[in-house]
Protein backbone atom coordinates (compact mmCIF):
# COMPACT_ATOMS: atom_id res chain seq x y z
CA UNK A 1 0.00 0.00 0.00
CA UNK A 2 1.08 3.41 -0.84
CA UNK A 3 1.27 6.24 1.45
CA UNK A 4 0.97 9.82 0.39
CA UNK A 5 3.12 12.49 1.93
CA UNK A 6 0.09 13.87 3.51
CA UNK A 7 -1.02 10.96 5.24
CA UNK A 8 2.82 10.30 6.26
CA UNK A 9 3.19 13.60 7.77
CA UNK A 10 -0.05 12.72 9.95
CA UNK A 11 1.06 9.76 10.91
CA UNK A 12 4.42 11.76 11.98
CA UNK A 13 2.79 14.36 13.74
CA UNK A 14 0.07 11.95 15.70
CA UNK A 15 3.04 9.06 16.75
CA UNK A 16 6.53 10.11 15.93
CA UNK A 17 6.41 13.31 16.93
CA UNK A 18 7.90 14.34 21.07
CA UNK A 19 6.41 17.81 22.67
CA UNK A 20 8.82 19.23 25.45
CA UNK A 21 6.64 17.55 27.94
CA UNK A 22 7.02 14.03 26.39
CA UNK A 23 10.94 14.54 26.02
CA UNK A 24 11.19 15.44 29.95
CA UNK A 25 9.01 12.30 30.26
CA UNK A 26 10.88 10.05 28.01
CA UNK A 27 14.55 11.40 29.61
CA UNK A 28 13.35 10.35 32.91
CA UNK A 29 12.04 7.02 31.94
CA UNK A 30 15.59 6.34 30.12
CA UNK A 31 17.18 6.90 33.27
CA UNK A 32 14.86 4.67 35.48
CA UNK A 33 15.87 1.70 33.20
CA UNK A 34 16.99 -1.07 35.30
CA UNK A 35 19.05 -2.34 32.36
CA UNK A 36 21.23 0.81 30.27
CA UNK A 37 23.50 -1.17 28.23
CA UNK A 38 26.28 0.72 25.97
CA UNK A 39 24.99 0.97 22.14
CA UNK A 40 28.29 1.58 20.11
CA UNK A 41 27.07 3.89 17.27
CA UNK A 42 29.12 2.69 14.29
CA UNK A 43 29.74 5.74 11.46
CA UNK A 44 32.03 4.58 8.61
CA UNK A 45 32.85 8.15 6.97
CA UNK A 46 34.13 9.15 3.44
CA UNK A 47 33.52 12.49 1.79
CA UNK A 48 29.97 12.72 2.85
CA UNK A 49 28.36 16.16 2.13
CA UNK A 50 29.31 18.63 4.83
CA UNK A 51 25.69 19.61 6.04
CA UNK A 52 24.90 15.76 5.63
CA UNK A 53 27.59 15.09 7.75
CA UNK A 54 27.26 17.21 11.17
CA UNK A 55 23.42 16.53 11.31
CA UNK A 56 24.13 13.18 11.55
CA UNK A 57 26.81 13.58 13.91
CA UNK A 58 23.90 16.08 15.79
CA UNK A 59 21.59 13.66 15.91
CA UNK A 60 23.14 10.99 17.84
CA UNK A 61 24.33 13.54 20.30
CA UNK A 62 20.76 15.00 20.72
CA UNK A 63 19.65 11.01 21.42
CA UNK A 64 17.28 11.06 25.17
CA UNK A 65 18.73 7.96 26.06
CA UNK A 66 22.43 8.77 26.69
CA UNK A 67 24.59 5.58 27.09
CA UNK A 68 26.14 5.38 23.83
CA UNK A 69 29.39 5.52 22.24
CA UNK A 70 29.50 6.80 18.52
CA UNK A 71 32.54 5.19 16.80
CA UNK A 72 33.62 6.91 13.63
CA UNK A 73 36.20 5.42 11.06
CA UNK A 74 37.26 8.84 8.03
CA UNK A 75 37.76 6.09 5.50
CA UNK A 76 40.19 8.05 3.57
CA UNK A 77 37.92 11.43 2.91
CA UNK A 78 39.97 13.92 0.74
CA UNK A 79 37.55 16.71 1.69
CA UNK A 80 39.17 19.36 4.31
CA UNK A 81 35.53 19.82 6.28
CA UNK A 82 35.28 16.24 7.16
CA UNK A 83 38.30 16.38 9.13
CA UNK A 84 37.46 19.86 10.81
CA UNK A 85 33.90 18.68 11.58
CA UNK A 86 35.35 15.08 13.05
CA UNK A 87 37.77 17.20 15.26
CA UNK A 88 34.96 19.34 16.68
CA UNK A 89 33.07 16.90 17.18
CA UNK A 90 36.04 14.61 19.50
CA UNK A 91 36.23 18.21 21.15
CA UNK A 92 32.74 18.81 22.12
CA UNK A 93 31.79 15.10 23.29
CA UNK A 94 34.07 12.64 24.79
CA UNK A 95 31.92 9.87 24.07
CA UNK A 96 32.56 10.44 20.35
CA UNK A 97 35.81 8.44 18.98
CA UNK A 98 37.30 9.15 15.79
CA UNK A 99 40.10 7.14 14.08
CA UNK A 100 41.51 8.53 10.58
CA UNK A 101 42.66 5.96 7.78
CA UNK A 102 45.44 7.01 5.08
CA UNK A 103 43.38 5.37 2.08
CA UNK A 104 40.08 4.13 1.51
CA UNK A 105 39.51 0.76 2.19
CA UNK A 106 35.71 0.54 1.43
CA UNK A 107 33.19 -0.14 3.51
CA UNK A 108 33.53 -3.45 4.95
CA UNK A 109 36.58 -3.34 6.14
CA UNK A 110 35.97 0.57 7.78
CA UNK A 111 32.78 -0.48 9.19
CA UNK A 112 34.97 -3.60 11.29
CA UNK A 113 37.65 -1.10 11.68
CA UNK A 114 35.60 0.99 14.02
CA UNK A 115 34.13 -2.08 15.65
CA UNK A 116 37.25 -1.91 17.71
CA UNK A 117 36.68 2.02 18.95
CA UNK A 118 34.11 0.62 21.19
CA UNK A 119 33.09 -2.09 24.02
CA UNK A 120 29.67 -2.46 24.27
CA UNK A 121 27.41 -5.14 24.25
CA UNK A 122 25.30 -3.92 21.36
CA UNK A 123 26.55 -2.20 17.64
CA UNK A 124 23.98 0.20 15.85
CA UNK A 125 24.61 0.63 12.31
CA UNK A 126 24.55 4.45 11.02
CA UNK A 127 25.46 5.43 7.49
CA UNK A 128 27.37 9.08 7.28
CA UNK A 129 23.97 10.70 5.64
CA UNK A 130 21.60 9.17 8.46
CA UNK A 131 19.57 10.79 10.84
CA UNK A 132 18.42 8.65 14.05
CA UNK A 133 15.24 10.19 15.60
CA UNK A 134 15.79 11.69 19.16
CA UNK A 135 14.20 8.54 20.89
CA UNK A 136 15.27 5.63 18.66
CA UNK A 137 18.18 4.54 20.88
CA UNK A 138 15.77 4.13 23.80
CA UNK A 139 13.34 2.54 21.97
CA UNK A 140 16.57 0.45 21.78
CA UNK A 141 16.94 -0.13 24.81
CA UNK A 142 13.60 -0.01 26.41
CA UNK A 143 13.11 -3.31 23.89
CA UNK A 144 16.69 -4.90 25.17
CA UNK A 145 15.01 -4.56 28.58
CA UNK A 146 11.97 -6.02 28.44
CA UNK A 147 13.53 -9.13 26.02
CA UNK A 148 17.33 -9.09 27.06
CA UNK A 149 17.96 -12.24 24.87
CA UNK A 150 17.42 -10.35 21.65
CA UNK A 151 20.53 -10.32 19.54
CA UNK A 152 19.49 -8.32 16.17
CA UNK A 153 16.88 -5.33 16.53
CA UNK A 154 16.01 -3.37 13.09
CA UNK A 155 13.73 -0.16 12.88
CA UNK A 156 11.64 1.35 10.17
CA UNK A 157 12.98 4.09 8.41
CA UNK A 158 12.02 6.86 5.73
CA UNK A 159 14.12 9.87 3.08
CA UNK A 160 14.46 13.00 3.78
CA UNK A 161 14.16 15.25 0.71
CA UNK A 162 16.68 18.36 0.43
CA UNK A 163 13.97 20.49 1.68
CA UNK A 164 13.95 18.42 4.80
CA UNK A 165 10.57 16.56 4.24
CA UNK A 166 10.57 13.08 5.64
CA UNK A 167 8.51 10.82 2.96
CA UNK A 168 8.41 7.08 1.54
CA UNK A 169 8.54 5.32 4.76
CA UNK A 170 9.52 1.67 5.02
CA UNK A 171 7.30 0.23 7.41
CA UNK A 172 8.73 -3.23 8.03
CA UNK A 173 7.02 -7.12 8.79
CA UNK A 174 8.35 -9.05 11.38
CA UNK A 175 11.42 -11.28 10.92
CA UNK A 176 10.83 -13.89 8.43
CA UNK A 177 14.11 -16.00 7.22
CA UNK A 178 12.44 -17.07 4.24
CA UNK A 179 11.03 -13.30 3.36
CA UNK A 180 14.50 -11.94 3.98
CA UNK A 181 15.74 -14.20 1.19
CA UNK A 182 13.99 -11.89 -1.52
CA UNK A 183 14.26 -8.45 0.36
CA UNK A 184 16.65 -6.72 2.78
CA UNK A 185 14.42 -5.55 6.00
CA UNK A 186 17.35 -5.75 8.19
CA UNK A 187 18.60 -2.02 7.56
CA UNK A 188 18.46 1.69 8.89
CA UNK A 189 18.64 1.42 11.67
CA UNK A 190 20.49 -1.98 12.19
CA UNK A 191 21.70 -3.14 15.97
CA UNK A 192 23.34 -6.21 16.61
CA UNK A 193 24.25 -7.94 19.93
CA UNK A 194 28.47 -7.74 19.72
CA UNK A 195 28.95 -11.23 20.53
CA UNK A 196 26.83 -11.93 17.17
CA UNK A 197 29.09 -9.90 15.33
CA UNK A 198 32.04 -10.89 16.41
CA UNK A 199 30.53 -15.08 15.57
CA UNK A 200 29.79 -13.56 12.19
CA UNK A 201 33.28 -11.97 11.70
CA UNK A 202 31.60 -9.28 10.73
CA UNK A 203 31.16 -7.01 7.16
CA UNK A 204 32.01 -9.47 4.14
CA UNK A 205 34.18 -7.29 1.53
CA UNK A 206 33.08 -8.43 -1.63
CA UNK A 207 29.24 -7.26 -1.54
CA UNK A 208 29.38 -3.39 -2.54
CA UNK A 209 26.46 -1.96 -1.12
CA UNK A 210 24.91 -5.29 -0.03
CA UNK A 211 27.01 -5.55 3.00
CA UNK A 212 24.37 -5.58 5.90
CA UNK A 213 22.56 -7.61 3.78
CA UNK A 214 24.77 -10.12 3.09
CA UNK A 215 25.70 -10.10 7.05
CA UNK A 216 21.43 -10.46 7.60
CA UNK A 217 21.49 -13.32 5.58
CA UNK A 218 24.42 -15.13 7.46
CA UNK A 219 23.45 -14.41 10.74
CA UNK A 220 19.37 -16.96 10.00
CA UNK A 221 19.12 -18.23 14.03
CA UNK A 222 18.93 -14.71 15.86
CA UNK A 223 16.81 -13.73 17.93
CA UNK A 224 15.37 -10.55 16.20
CA UNK A 225 13.01 -7.95 17.23
CA UNK A 226 10.46 -5.61 14.70
CA UNK A 227 7.89 -3.49 16.14
CA UNK A 228 4.44 -4.03 16.54
CA UNK A 229 3.92 -7.96 16.98
CA UNK A 230 1.79 -10.40 18.84
CA UNK A 231 1.96 -14.05 18.77
CA UNK A 232 5.14 -14.08 16.39
CA UNK A 233 7.77 -15.95 14.53
CA UNK A 234 10.36 -15.81 17.83
CA UNK A 235 7.49 -17.78 19.48
CA UNK A 236 7.00 -20.55 16.72
CA UNK A 237 9.42 -22.86 18.90
CA UNK A 238 7.44 -22.51 21.95
CA UNK A 239 4.00 -22.86 19.93
CA UNK A 240 5.50 -26.09 18.15
CA UNK A 241 5.90 -27.73 21.54
CA UNK A 242 1.90 -27.85 21.89
CA UNK A 243 0.97 -28.15 18.65
CA UNK A 244 -1.61 -31.10 17.96
CA UNK A 245 -2.19 -31.57 21.84
CA UNK A 246 -5.86 -31.17 23.39
CA UNK A 247 -6.45 -27.95 25.50
CA UNK A 248 -9.01 -27.38 28.28
CA UNK A 249 -9.64 -23.53 28.60
CA UNK A 250 -12.03 -22.15 31.19
CA UNK A 251 -12.59 -18.83 31.58
CA UNK A 252 -12.48 -18.75 27.59
CA UNK A 253 -14.94 -16.15 27.19
CA UNK A 254 -13.42 -13.58 29.60
CA UNK A 255 -11.07 -11.01 28.40
CA UNK A 256 -7.32 -12.83 28.63
CA UNK A 257 -8.79 -16.57 28.01
CA UNK A 258 -10.61 -15.22 24.57
CA UNK A 259 -7.07 -14.06 23.46
CA UNK A 260 -5.73 -17.31 24.80
CA UNK A 261 -8.08 -19.12 22.90
CA UNK A 262 -6.84 -17.24 19.60
CA UNK A 263 -3.61 -17.80 20.07
CA UNK A 264 -4.15 -21.48 20.75
CA UNK A 265 -5.75 -22.01 17.71
CA UNK A 266 -3.53 -20.40 15.64
CA UNK A 267 -1.06 -22.86 17.08
CA UNK A 268 -3.13 -25.34 16.46
CA UNK A 269 -4.03 -26.45 19.16
CA UNK A 270 -7.32 -29.04 19.51
CA UNK A 271 -9.92 -26.43 22.21
CA UNK A 272 -11.85 -27.94 24.62
CA UNK A 273 -13.79 -24.77 26.72
CA UNK A 274 -15.66 -25.00 29.65
CA UNK A 275 -18.53 -22.72 30.25
CA UNK A 276 -21.88 -21.76 31.36
CA UNK A 277 -23.27 -21.19 27.99
CA UNK A 278 -22.34 -22.84 24.68
CA UNK A 279 -23.28 -20.24 22.69
CA UNK A 280 -20.11 -18.23 23.22
CA UNK A 281 -17.77 -20.69 22.48
CA UNK A 282 -15.19 -19.84 20.04
CA UNK A 283 -16.23 -21.43 16.79
CA UNK A 284 -14.18 -24.96 16.16
CA UNK A 285 -13.97 -25.37 20.16
CA UNK A 286 -15.58 -28.66 21.93
CA UNK A 287 -17.89 -26.57 24.10
CA UNK A 288 -18.32 -28.59 27.55
CA UNK A 289 -21.70 -26.64 29.37
CA UNK A 290 -20.89 -26.74 33.08
CA UNK A 291 -19.90 -25.01 36.25
CA UNK A 292 -16.51 -24.77 37.36
CA UNK A 293 -18.02 -25.60 41.31
CA UNK A 294 -19.77 -29.24 40.03
CA UNK A 295 -17.68 -32.72 40.27
CA UNK A 296 -19.34 -34.15 37.17
CA UNK A 297 -18.54 -31.00 34.56
CA UNK A 298 -14.63 -31.80 35.54
CA UNK A 299 -15.37 -35.77 34.52
CA UNK A 300 -16.82 -34.92 31.53
CA UNK A 301 -14.06 -32.38 30.92
CA UNK A 302 -10.94 -33.47 31.86
CA UNK A 303 -10.25 -36.87 30.21
CA UNK A 304 -7.78 -36.34 26.68
CA UNK A 305 -6.67 -33.46 27.82
CA UNK A 306 -2.87 -32.68 27.55
CA UNK A 307 -3.40 -28.79 29.09
CA UNK A 308 -5.71 -26.85 31.07
CA UNK A 309 -5.48 -23.16 31.69
CA UNK A 310 -7.62 -22.55 34.60
CA UNK A 311 -8.74 -18.89 33.74
CA UNK A 312 -12.34 -18.76 35.24
CA UNK A 313 -12.67 -16.89 38.47
CA UNK A 314 -14.18 -14.42 40.66
CA UNK A 315 -12.25 -11.25 40.00
CA UNK A 316 -13.94 -8.76 42.47
CA UNK A 317 -12.21 -7.64 45.73
CA UNK A 318 -16.00 -6.03 47.14
CA UNK A 319 -17.70 -9.28 46.01
CA UNK A 320 -15.37 -11.53 47.86
CA UNK A 321 -15.18 -9.22 51.09
CA UNK A 322 -19.58 -9.64 50.72
CA UNK A 323 -19.22 -12.89 50.08
CA UNK A 324 -16.63 -15.15 51.38
CA UNK A 325 -17.89 -18.08 51.32
CA UNK A 326 -18.94 -17.44 47.80
CA UNK A 327 -15.44 -16.74 46.36
CA UNK A 328 -14.00 -19.81 48.27
CA UNK A 329 -16.14 -22.17 46.54
CA UNK A 330 -15.24 -20.07 42.85
CA UNK A 331 -11.79 -19.18 43.63
CA UNK A 332 -10.25 -22.00 45.58
CA UNK A 333 -12.52 -25.44 45.94
CA UNK A 334 -12.89 -25.43 42.14
CA UNK A 335 -9.18 -25.62 41.56
CA UNK A 336 -8.98 -28.35 44.45
CA UNK A 337 -12.12 -30.63 42.69
CA UNK A 338 -10.41 -30.11 39.16
CA UNK A 339 -7.15 -31.79 40.81
CA UNK A 340 -8.81 -34.47 42.88
CA UNK A 341 -10.61 -35.77 39.45
CA UNK A 342 -7.41 -35.53 37.70
CA UNK A 343 -5.91 -37.85 40.63
CA UNK A 344 -9.39 -40.16 40.45
CA UNK A 345 -9.27 -40.40 36.76
CA UNK A 346 -5.56 -41.25 36.74
CA UNK A 347 -4.87 -38.08 34.26
CA UNK A 348 -1.70 -35.93 34.58
CA UNK A 349 -2.30 -32.53 32.49
CA UNK A 350 -0.40 -29.70 32.13
CA UNK A 351 -2.10 -26.89 34.38
CA UNK A 352 -1.37 -23.06 34.15
CA UNK A 353 -3.37 -21.25 36.44
CA UNK A 354 -4.44 -17.54 36.79
CA UNK A 355 -3.34 -15.80 39.90
CA UNK A 356 -2.64 -12.33 41.24
CA UNK A 357 0.51 -10.05 42.36
CA UNK A 358 -1.81 -8.82 45.17
CA UNK A 359 -1.42 -12.64 47.10
CA UNK A 360 1.56 -11.39 48.68
CA UNK A 361 -0.45 -8.56 50.83
CA UNK A 362 1.10 -5.86 51.26
CA UNK A 363 4.24 -5.67 49.14
CA UNK A 364 7.93 -6.19 51.34
CA UNK A 365 9.17 -4.67 48.89
CA UNK A 366 9.64 -3.02 45.30
CA UNK A 367 9.51 -4.96 42.45
CA UNK A 368 8.16 -7.97 43.64
CA UNK A 369 9.94 -11.17 42.27
CA UNK A 370 7.93 -13.82 43.70
CA UNK A 371 10.37 -15.09 45.99
CA UNK A 372 8.50 -12.85 48.97
CA UNK A 373 6.86 -14.70 51.89
CA UNK A 374 2.48 -14.11 51.57
CA UNK A 375 0.35 -12.24 53.65
CA UNK A 376 -2.73 -11.98 51.62
CA UNK A 377 -5.28 -9.17 53.40
CA UNK A 378 -8.21 -9.84 51.16
CA UNK A 379 -10.37 -12.80 50.95
CA UNK A 380 -9.88 -13.07 47.07
CA UNK A 381 -6.07 -13.04 47.91
CA UNK A 382 -5.89 -15.98 50.44
CA UNK A 383 -8.42 -17.86 48.17
CA UNK A 384 -6.24 -17.46 45.05
CA UNK A 385 -3.44 -18.68 47.47
CA UNK A 386 -4.72 -21.99 48.82
CA UNK A 387 -5.57 -22.66 44.83
CA UNK A 388 -2.13 -21.88 43.85
CA UNK A 389 -0.62 -23.98 46.93
CA UNK A 390 -2.93 -26.90 45.25
CA UNK A 391 -1.55 -26.62 42.35
CA UNK A 392 2.01 -26.61 43.64
CA UNK A 393 1.30 -30.02 46.39
CA UNK A 394 -0.04 -31.84 43.74
CA UNK A 395 2.80 -31.36 41.54
CA UNK A 396 5.22 -32.18 44.15
CA UNK A 397 2.93 -35.49 44.44
CA UNK A 398 3.43 -35.97 40.57
CA UNK A 399 -0.37 -36.21 40.20
CA UNK A 400 0.01 -33.15 37.59
CA UNK A 401 2.69 -30.95 36.30
CA UNK A 402 1.48 -27.33 37.25
CA UNK A 403 2.12 -23.52 37.70
CA UNK A 404 0.24 -20.52 38.91
CA UNK A 405 1.30 -17.40 36.95
CA UNK A 406 0.20 -14.11 39.16
CA UNK A 407 -0.92 -11.17 36.95
CA UNK A 408 -0.56 -7.93 37.52
CA UNK A 409 -3.48 -5.09 35.70
CA UNK A 410 -4.07 -6.68 32.48
CA UNK A 411 -5.71 -4.28 29.52
CA UNK A 412 -5.71 -4.06 25.41
CA UNK A 413 -7.81 -4.99 23.07
CA UNK A 414 -8.90 -8.34 23.38
CA UNK A 415 -11.92 -10.64 21.89
CA UNK A 416 -14.51 -9.01 24.89
CA UNK A 417 -12.80 -5.63 25.79
CA UNK A 418 -16.28 -5.74 28.20
CA UNK A 419 -15.37 -8.78 30.00
CA UNK A 420 -15.76 -8.48 34.22
CA UNK A 421 -11.83 -8.67 33.98
CA UNK A 422 -10.97 -6.37 30.73
CA UNK A 423 -9.06 -4.19 33.68
CA UNK A 424 -9.36 -0.73 35.20
CA UNK A 425 -7.53 0.76 32.31
CA UNK A 426 -10.07 -0.33 29.39
CA UNK A 427 -12.92 1.07 31.71
CA UNK A 428 -11.07 4.62 31.73
CA UNK A 429 -10.39 4.51 28.45
CA UNK A 430 -13.63 4.00 27.21
CA UNK A 431 -14.73 7.13 29.57
CA UNK A 432 -12.17 9.45 28.44
CA UNK A 433 -13.41 8.52 24.66
CA UNK A 434 -16.58 9.17 26.10
CA UNK A 435 -16.18 12.53 27.20
CA UNK A 436 -15.99 11.60 30.75
CA UNK A 437 -13.69 13.53 33.75
CA UNK A 438 -10.78 10.82 33.93
CA UNK A 439 -10.54 10.54 38.31
CA UNK A 440 -7.38 9.97 39.94
CA UNK A 441 -7.24 9.04 43.84
CA UNK A 442 -5.02 11.10 46.07
CA UNK A 443 -1.72 12.23 44.26
CA UNK A 444 -2.09 9.17 41.76
CA UNK A 445 1.36 7.98 42.76
CA UNK A 446 0.68 4.64 43.48
CA UNK A 447 2.73 2.34 41.06
CA UNK A 448 0.88 -0.04 38.79
CA UNK A 449 2.76 -2.75 36.27
CA UNK A 450 -0.09 -2.96 33.55
CA UNK A 451 0.33 -5.67 31.05
CA UNK A 452 -1.20 -5.99 28.06
CA UNK A 453 -3.50 -8.81 27.16
CA UNK A 454 -1.76 -9.85 24.12
CA UNK A 455 1.31 -10.45 26.11
CA UNK A 456 -0.36 -11.75 29.32
CA UNK A 457 -1.99 -14.42 27.04
CA UNK A 458 1.64 -15.25 25.95
CA UNK A 459 2.61 -15.64 29.10
CA UNK A 460 0.53 -18.54 29.24
CA UNK A 461 1.26 -20.29 25.98
CA UNK A 462 5.38 -20.05 27.35
CA UNK A 463 4.24 -21.55 30.67
CA UNK A 464 2.61 -24.56 29.24
CA UNK A 465 5.46 -25.17 26.44
CA UNK A 466 7.71 -24.67 29.77
CA UNK A 467 6.12 -26.89 32.55
CA UNK A 468 9.42 -28.68 32.95
CA UNK A 469 11.30 -25.25 34.26
CA UNK A 470 7.95 -24.16 36.22
CA UNK A 471 5.78 -27.42 37.19
CA UNK A 472 5.70 -26.93 40.84
CA UNK A 473 6.02 -22.94 41.22
CA UNK A 474 4.40 -19.69 40.86
CA UNK A 475 5.81 -16.58 38.88
CA UNK A 476 4.87 -12.68 38.96
CA UNK A 477 4.39 -12.01 35.26
CA UNK A 478 4.52 -8.38 34.09
CA UNK A 479 5.92 -5.73 31.57
CA UNK A 480 8.43 -5.18 34.35
CA UNK A 481 7.96 -1.03 33.92
CA UNK A 482 6.78 1.11 36.84
CA UNK A 483 4.02 3.26 36.38
CA UNK A 484 2.27 5.93 38.47
CA UNK A 485 -1.52 5.50 38.29
CA UNK A 486 -1.03 9.62 37.30
CA UNK A 487 1.15 8.64 34.46
CA UNK A 488 -1.22 6.21 32.90
CA UNK A 489 -4.10 8.73 32.59
CA UNK A 490 -1.51 11.11 30.97
CA UNK A 491 -1.11 8.42 28.47
CA UNK A 492 -4.52 7.86 27.95
CA UNK A 493 -5.64 11.39 28.26
CA UNK A 494 -2.52 12.19 25.23
CA UNK A 495 -3.62 9.19 23.21
CA UNK A 496 -7.67 10.19 23.09
CA UNK A 497 -6.30 13.74 22.45
CA UNK A 498 -4.32 12.59 19.56
CA UNK A 499 -6.97 10.50 18.26
CA UNK A 500 -10.37 12.77 18.94
CA UNK A 501 -8.66 16.11 19.16
CA UNK A 502 -10.12 16.68 22.33
CA UNK A 503 -8.12 15.50 25.63
CA UNK A 504 -10.27 14.48 28.03
CA UNK A 505 -10.21 16.69 31.42
CA UNK A 506 -8.96 14.93 35.03
CA UNK A 507 -9.56 15.01 37.94
CA UNK A 508 -7.75 14.29 41.93
CA UNK A 509 -10.44 12.92 44.24
CA UNK A 510 -10.31 11.39 47.63
CA UNK A 511 -10.52 7.43 47.22
CA UNK A 512 -13.70 6.20 47.93
CA UNK A 513 -14.63 4.88 51.90
CA UNK A 514 -14.88 1.43 50.44
CA UNK A 515 -11.96 1.06 48.69
CA UNK A 516 -10.20 -2.49 49.02
CA UNK A 517 -6.89 -2.21 51.79
CA UNK A 518 -5.23 -3.85 48.41
CA UNK A 519 -5.80 -1.29 46.17
CA UNK A 520 -3.77 1.30 48.15
CA UNK A 521 -0.80 -0.12 48.23
CA UNK A 522 1.83 0.32 44.87
CA UNK A 523 2.87 -2.59 43.16
CA UNK A 524 5.64 -3.21 40.68
CA UNK A 525 7.31 -6.71 39.84
CA UNK A 526 10.14 -8.05 38.18
CA UNK A 527 9.33 -10.89 35.73
CA UNK A 528 13.31 -11.93 35.18
CA UNK A 529 12.73 -15.79 37.05
CA UNK A 530 9.73 -16.60 34.55
CA UNK A 531 11.28 -14.92 31.60
CA UNK A 532 14.65 -17.12 32.31
CA UNK A 533 12.43 -20.41 32.98
CA UNK A 534 10.26 -19.75 29.77
CA UNK A 535 11.70 -17.39 27.53
CA UNK A 536 9.11 -15.19 28.12
CA UNK A 537 9.25 -11.22 27.70
CA UNK A 538 6.58 -8.46 27.29
CA UNK A 539 6.51 -6.91 24.21
CA UNK A 540 4.13 -4.09 24.22
CA UNK A 541 4.76 -1.12 26.03
CA UNK A 542 2.14 1.03 27.57
CA UNK A 543 2.24 4.06 25.34
CA UNK A 544 1.91 1.70 22.74
CA UNK A 545 -0.93 -0.52 24.21
CA UNK A 546 -2.81 2.77 25.55
CA UNK A 547 -2.48 3.87 21.18
CA UNK A 548 -3.78 1.10 19.87
CA UNK A 549 -6.50 0.35 22.38
CA UNK A 550 -7.29 3.69 22.22
CA UNK A 551 -7.95 3.16 18.35
CA UNK A 552 -9.77 0.23 18.76
CA UNK A 553 -12.02 1.31 20.92
CA UNK A 554 -13.27 4.33 18.99
CA UNK A 555 -13.56 2.32 16.06
CA UNK A 556 -15.48 -0.43 17.53
CA UNK A 557 -17.89 2.59 19.22
CA UNK A 558 -18.44 4.49 15.53
CA UNK A 559 -18.83 1.39 13.60
CA UNK A 560 -22.36 0.79 12.48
Amino acid sequence: MTIDDGQYLDWIERFDSLDVEERSAAREFSAALAWRPTIDVVMPVHDAPEAFLAEAIASVREQIYDNWSLCIIDDGSTQPYVRRLLEAATRDDDRIRVRYLDTNVGIARATNASLSLGTGDFVAFVDHDGVLSSHGLLMVAHRLNTAPDTNLIYTDFDFITEAGRRTTPFFKPDYDHEFLLGLNVVSLLTVYRRSLLDALGGLREGFPGSEDYDLALRERGASCYAPQRSMTDADDAVTARLRGRTALITGATGFIGSRLVQQLAAAQVKLRVLCRDTSSAAPGAEAIQGDIRDDGVWRRALPGCDLVFHLAAQTSFRASELDPAGDYRVNAEATWRMLATCRELGVSPTIVLAGSESQVGRPPSLPLDGTEADRPISFYDLHKLVAEQSVEFFSRRAFVRGTTLRLPSVYGVGALERAPDCGVLNRMIRSALSGETLRIYGEGDRLRDYLHVEDAARAFVHAAAAIEQCSGQHFVVGSGERHTVADAVRLIADAVGRETGRVPPSTHVDAPADEPEIARHSFAVDPARFRQATGWAATVSLAEGIASTVRHLRQRASAP
